[in-house]
């Protein structure tokens, strides 16, 4: 026979279902919740910026109204492949920038404008979808942290009004390490076509972001060696994936003969020669010379047109100067791409990504060593790999505060790994780590003001 339930047992099962019920909406709830304070984070900043860059004329100067200058062509031309060539640039962000500006003139939204919530939504897309991803394997409180970052990105928001590619190519750079990370912390069959999307997008805006090949080669290689995946369907899905890169090689075949995805001036060897006689350099829009260089002719001896060989025939001015531009690329002594003013609280921000290089090398060391608790990290390579893939290109080419946007943001996610490994520390190796921290900004701080010195406008 069955047990009789009392009016007790029916209170307390009543009460179960109810708490549970509860929990379950509470579960429910904390994620829209965090998505709605990422989106209100955003919107607020890429505003705030949107209206300072508007009100003080810092929108579309050099290579943001070059960029409007195609797009224009574009529209008014019939489309790239009828208007005459440019060398030095890609065609398919300014094909992007001519459709956006198309649409938003039709429904009667100014094209800046228009192109602001073109870049801002694609942004908030993306980190929707690495937020969404990290609550597979990373903890509640980590995800929350991420919701802030993302949110509160001071160095990303100024771009999300400017006609300048940095701002799709870091949301497309993300999306592509974000995709390898959660696809390699997976047991299940992973779609390598995604990847590979993402990828020929960020190359199709950016050249630069070349960079991201390797790390994702790696990807798809282990995830191929897992197994698991229909590689007919996979590869039809990729090569079909490459459409950009294919688009961009198209129209540099029909304007100037050449099939390549990449700009057909040679970019490169300039990019390299610029990179070794510069620490970095910046666009100045205030009074004077618009050029800013930091040339790094005091420290090194002149530069060979050897190109990157010259990094190998000269290993100790080659360490120097890189080590060197490594902390150029995070001193950010201006947030605007086209300041006009002295950013008087700029050690308020080179701080801030000081402490991110800082905490994130030392994730990066102790997870690729296998110390430290970093679940969810993925494997112990990947992290590393993805540093290292972006300072070898960008380190060793010309350098603006800009190209670091990527690595930054991915670096600041890193980071997030770094409080719970403290806390598993002994007393003798928070020590350690507090003493790698003072001594590392001291160090910092020494070379960041040494580049400063050298700005001269040319």
């Amino acid at each position: 026979m069955g047990k009789n339930l009392g009016t007790g047992d029916l209170v307390v099962s009543r009460h179960k279902v109810v708490s549970r019920n509860n929990i379950d909406n509470h579960a429910r709830k904390k994620p829209f919740l965090n998505s709605l304070l990422f989106v209100t984070l955003v919107l607020s900043w890429g505003v705030t910026f949107l209206l300072y860059q508007y009100s003080n004329g810092l929108l579309g100067h050099y290579d943001s109204g070059r960029y409007q200058e195609i797009a224009t062509a574009i529209t008014g031309g019939g489309g790239p492949f009828k208007i005459p060539g440019d060398q030095w640039r890609g065609f398919f962000y300014p094909t992007i920038l001519a459709i956006t500006q198309l649409i938003g003139s039709s429904i009667g939204i100014p094209p800046q404008l228009a192109v602001f919530i073109l870049q801002l939504g694609v942004y908030i897309v993306v980190c929707l979808y690495i937020l969404r991803e990290m609550r597979s394997f990373a903890s509640e409180k980590m995800v929350f942290r991420a919701h802030i970052v993302l949110g509160a990105n001071l160095f990303v928001s100024p771009y999300f009004s400017l006609t300048l590619t940095d701002s799709l190519y870091t949301s497309m750079a993300l999306a592509m390490i974000f995709w390898a990370w959660t696809k390699l912390n997976e047991s299940t069959k992973p779609k390598i076509w995604p990847g590979v999307l993402f990828f020929s997008l960020a190359v199709a805006i950016r050249p630069a972001a070349m960079w991201l090949l390797f790390p994702l080669l790696i990807a798809v290689v282990v995830l191929l060696y897992r197994g698991k995946i229909p590689l007919i369907r996979e590869a039809i899905l990729s090569v079909i994936a490459l459409a950009p890169l294919a688009f961009q090689s198209a129209v540099n075949f029909r304007n100037f003969g050449v099939f390549s995805p990449l700009p057909v001036a040679d970019l490169g060897g300039s990019q390299v020669k610029w990179g070794v006689e510069n620490v970095k350099y910046a666009t100045w829009t205030g009074p004077g010379s618009a050029a800013n260089f930091y040339p790094s002719s005091s420290f090194i001896g002149p530069y060979d047109g050897s190109g990157v060989f010259w990094y190998l025939q000269n290993p100790i001015e080659a360490m120097r100067l890189i080590f060197t531009k490594l902390v150029g690329a995070f001193d950010f002594d201006y947030l605007v791409p086209y300041p006009n003013q002295a950013y008087e609280l700029s050690w308020i921000t080179s701080s801030l990504s000081f402490m991110v290089l800082l905490t994130s090398i030392l994730v990066l060391i102790r997870h690729s060593m296998g110390l430290g608790v970093f679940s969810g990290l993925g494997p112990r390579w990947f992290p590393i790999t993805v540093f290292i893939s972006w300072a070898a290109l960008t380190l060793l080419s010309a350098l603006e505060l800009r190209f670091t946007l990527p690595i930054l943001i991915y670096l600041s996610l890193v980071s997030l790994w770094f409080p719970r490994d403290f806390s598993a520390m002994s007393r003798r190796g928070r020590t350690y780590v507090t003493v790698y921290f003072l001594a590392g900004l001291t160090i910092l701080w020494s070379i960041a003001i040494f580049v400063r010195s050298l700005a001269i406008s040319g």
